[in-house]
């Protein structure tokens, strides 16, 4: 039988409907069969998980680029598909805007829609500035912050740390913290900062870096510059405490400010003030307002101590006072005799403890050229046994560190460096210089004029024979120990003057 034309188009047309009739059917069968079935949890609203995986190496991108990728040991996949639930990671990776950081951890949560990334349980979290072992963290992809909470430990700022609280900005690398506490090498010696150390420390000289133990009740960083609250830092040999201070290494530069009371324990000496600047760059050390400076009798300078105070300057015994004391009998007896030696010798200075208060000290510290400018009244007491005290004070005064020399210089034109002691001796001149070597009592002076007292009675009498008046106190042991002066008065007012 012959198929005309117009039955031929009605099979092919029957034809064509019958194969996408079956196609159809197979789809609507292909869809019913699901490929995660065995996967799938209970389908009742009580339970949120729709898929779970097992051990698998998950990469996740987001408009081509990869936001993160690890080995899983378990992803629970959230009905609403925003949610997943990540166990046993293990090589994390996570990419922010402008970051990166590497992850393990016990249990992590993805949220897909707010690109958030959160960790509990127990993390190691790892970047190429920090290495850290932390209860928790939790970072955002769009602001580029990773929150770690605390107690963390590990490295970071190139040091060991413990913190609480830290948020770090992947994208340029600052961070803030709680309370931490940090340990690592700040180096003085900028060419060579790894030969480092103080004695202490198996160094050989002071301008190398030193192992800096720092704790801070909460740190940040601001254009640059590093803040912290409740300063606490210790090198071994050195300790110094402030309510405020920052860091700044902007424009090649490394300054370190503390504001006060600062306060500093070292071996040799322990000094209090309102501001102390350090530029670390140039080595050199600033402290301004109210400076007062505790130095150490020798057998004590054996390390910092904290808890050792700076002593105040003892106040004034007014002249009217002191003048009405009866005199006492002269003694010829040898204890009296050493004690005026004692009082008056200049190999001592190192036996005794000295106080030192000034306006403004600036200490060189850079080896080789080691030196201080002391300015803004500068003036010390030393405190002898038995009460007994000397004391000195200048317009300004020189330290050189190499040379090991302390010059004391008037103002222009006057004499008023002054030395004094509790047994009466009373010295002015326009510059004094001395020695601060171990056994090197010299010392020079231009334009000294001396009031000193006799306690040699052979000399008085051989001067009252002579026809001449021995001084009053001549006649008189050495009085008995009295507070000094106040050393913020005006100096020299009233004395002769050559």
């Amino acid at each position: 039988m012959t198929v005309g034309p117009k039955w031929r188009t009605f099979l092919y047309s029957l034809l064509a409907f019958g194969s996408a009739a079956a196609v159809t059917v197979y789809v609507n069968i292909l869809s019913r069969a699901d490929p995660f079935a065995a996967m799938r949890g209970p389908s009742d609203i009580s339970n949120p998980i729709e898929v779970e995986f097992h051990n698998l190496h998950l990469q996740h991108y987001r408009q081509g680029k990869l936001i993160t990728s690890g080995q899983i040991g378990r992803i629970d996949v959230h009905r609403d598909h925003q949610q997943y639930d990540l166990y046993n990671v293990a090589n994390g990776i996570y990419h922010t805007n402008d970051g990166t950081f590497h992850f393990d951890g016990d249990h992590a949560v993805w949220y897909s829609s707010a690109q958030r990334l959160m960790a509990r349980g127990g993390v190691h979290v790892v970047s190429k500035s920090f290495d850290l072992r932390a209860p928790s963290f939790d970072c955002t992809r769009l602001t580029n912050i990773l929150t770690v909470e605390g107690p963390a430990t590990g490295t970071l700022g190139g040091g060991d740390v413990t913190a609480s609280g830290i948020a770090y900005n992947l994208a340029d690398d600052t961070y803030s913290t709680g309370k931490v506490v940090w340990r690592g090498k700040l180096a003085l010696n900028f060419q060579n900062p790894e030969r480092s150390g103080p004695p202490s420390q198996g160094g050989q000289s002071d301008d190398k870096p030193r192992i800096w133990e720092v704790q801070l009740d909460h740190s940040f960083e601001k254009n640059g510059i590093k803040h912290g609250t409740n300063l606490r830092a210790t090198d071994g040999d050195s300790i110094i405490t402030s309510p405020k201070g920052s860091w700044d290494r902007n424009n090649n530069g490394d300054i370190i400010e503390c504001e006060g009371p600062v306060k500093y324990w070292g071996v040799k000496a322990n000094l209090i003030c309102d501001h102390m600047t350090v530029d670390r760059k140039k080595k050199i050390a600033t402290a301004t307002g109210n400076v007062v400076m505790y130095i150490k009798p020798e057998e004590k300078q054996t390390g910092p101590d904290d808890k050792m105070e700076v002593p105040p300057f003892r106040p004034e015994v007014p002249e009217n006072i002191s003048k009405s004391r009866p005199p006492a009998p002269m003694a010829s007896d040898q204890h009296s005799k050493d004690v005026v030696n004692d009082v008056r010798s200049n190999e001592n200075f190192k036996k005794y403890p000295a106080t030192v208060r000034a306006d403004k000290i600036v200490y060189f510290y850079k080896k080789g050229e080691r030196h201080a400018e002391i300015t803004g009244s500068p003036q010390a007491q030393q405190e002898l046994p038995e009460g007994n005290w000397r004391m000195v004070w200048s317009y300004r005064a020189h330290y050189d560190g190499e040379k090991e020399t302390l010059t004391l210089y008037s103002s222009e034109g006057n004499r008023e460096t002054r030395m004094k002691n509790s047994i009466g001796d009373d010295g002015t001149a326009t510059r004094y210089e001395f020695s601060t070597k171990e056994g090197d009592d010299s010392y020079s002076a231009d334009n000294e004029h001396v009031r000193g007292q006799s306690f040699d009675e052979e000399a008085n009498d051989a001067a009252a024979k002579a026809g001449k008046k021995p001084d009053k106190a001549g006649t008189q042991k050495p009085p008995p120990g009295k507070n000094p002066p106040n050393l913020r008065g005006p100096i020299g007012r009233g004395l002769p003057h050559a």
